[in-house]
């Protein structure tokens, strides 16, 4: 990392992070003084954000529980921070970190293929996830055609005027049990298993991957059989795990990582996210599981060297309200994903949301479409976060300088209107940015 001459960087980590241990909800801070004078090394337009952030995070909207952070992304200098070690309520920004972790260690290219496999038994075929997050109906009537003329030039012609009858059964074992994660609200949302259907909420998405995929290769497959007078019927038989060194029947490549990122940022679809720890775990050597992901999380965080204090892991998505983060440990993040040495964390910022263009903060979701907002669209790209009280916005904004800022800016505990305390917080982006 490049660092100013004039900023010393403190790197000793304190790290406490834990899957099961909620802090507080009702935490409460007290205000620090303001700093006299801006920190040292930072340059004309920083001092402008150091001083213009300090007399704005008073704003009445943000009199909850605030917590903000802002630094160089190039080179780490601090600009500023106010309460920014307080542990808080992540909400969905927490899918930004996921993502930062998952494109460090498989790169935005990378795919996650699902493969049909010969089964145990003559006429049986097993349909196996690859944990590909984007897998839709459509990918499976290709991968079900692929399968269907390798199966048809395999039957004889004795069975020239009989029905046969195949079996389709789903290995979902890529991935550990099915959990939700803490408090996640009943059966709002998936278990999260290697199989996700349309990005559908379901209860068993395995199952509705096998019995889609059946329903494609019955068709398929008695089209290819019919003309030489055979029929052809598939059912679907439940679960199995492949056998060991099994014949592939059938490959779909299946979607990048970066699509799968794009989507999950854009429609902060937690059942996503939650795959994507699960991978984690898996380039990290743990189970993948929850649990697992938690702990591949923490070390690829720490190998980063960011500042782990204060900070408790709860799933991969946010959607636990039992997930604890800081606004320094969200800005590290940021600006180590801009590192030069981190080539494939690099492309995080071009998978973010645009202010006021895309997803969740464009103008149409009520963002930064204030006069104190407006003039920071198209020059920022960030991560948001709602959940019960909890607004939050972490990323990047073009400054007054031509250099990146990273930024973290959280509220929990908000009495004030979701919106209200939204525009507040885009006020402090546009701050950033310094057209206002």
């Amino acid at each position: 990392m490049i660092r100013r001459t004039s900023r010393a960087r403190t790197t000793a980590i304190s790290t406490l992070v834990s899957a099961a241990v909620a802090l507080p909800v009702s935490l409460v801070l007290a205000a620090p003084a303001q700093a006299a004078t801006p920190p040292d090394g930072v340059n004309v337009s920083e001092t402008r954000i150091w001083k213009m952030l300090n007399s704005r995070d008073g704003d009445s909207r943000l009199r909850w529980t605030y917590s903000g952070r802002v630094m160089d992304a190039t080179d780490g200098q601090y600009i500023y921070s106010k309460n920014a070690t307080a542990s808080m309520k992540s909400a969905s920004t927490m899918k930004a970190v996921t993502s930062a972790i998952a494109l460090r260690l498989y790169g935005k290219t990378h795919t996650f293929p699902t493969i049909v496999r010969q089964g145990s038994r003559g006429l049986e075929v097993v349909l196996v996830a690859g944990g590909d997050p984007l897998l839709t109906r459509s990918s499976l009537r290709y991968l079900a055609g692929l399968t269907a003329k390798k199966l048809a030039a395999a039957v004889p012609e004795s069975y020239r005027y009989q029905t046969i009858t195949y079996s389709v059964r789903a290995d979902d074992s890529l991935f550990g049990d099915a959990t939700r994660g803490p408090a996640w609200g009943g059966t709002t949302y998936n278990r999260t298993r290697a199989f996700l259907l349309d990005r559908q909420r379901t209860d068993d998405s395995t199952r509705d991957s096998g019995r889609s995929f059946a329903v494609s290769l019955d068709y398929a497959l008695d089209s290819a059989l019919r003309s030489r007078g055979i029929r052809a019927k598939v059912v679907y038989d439940g679960r199995k795990k492949a056998p060991e060194g099994a014949e592939m029947l059938g490959y779909y490549g299946g979607h990048s990582l970066g699509e799968s990122i794009r989507t999950a940022i854009m429609w902060s679809d937690t059942n996503i996210t939650e795959m994507l720890h699960r991978h984690i775990a898996l380039a990290m050597g743990k189970p993948a599981t929850r649990e697992g992901g938690i702990a591949a999380e923490v070390a690829v965080l720490e190998d980063l060297g960011v500042d782990l204090t204060n900070v408790s892991f709860a799933d991969g998505s946010g959607l636990s309200p039992y997930n604890r983060v800081t606004a320094k440990m969200l800005v590290e993040v940021m600006q180590a994903a801009q590192r030069p040495t981190e080539k494939r964390m690099n492309s995080l910022r071009g998978l973010l949301m645009i202010a006021g263009r895309t997803g969740t903060l464009s103008t149409r979701f009520g963002r930064f479409d204030t006069a104190a907002s407006r003039c920071a669209i198209g020059y920022a790209w960030a991560k948001s976060g709602t959940i019960g009280g909890v607004i939050t916005l972490t990323g990047y904004a073009k400054a007054k300088d031509g250099r990146l800022k990273a930024f973290a800016f959280l509220v929990n505990n908000t009495a004030a209107g979701s919106s209200t305390t939204r525009d507040a917080l885009d006020g402090l982006v546009a701050t950033v940015v310094g057209c206002r």
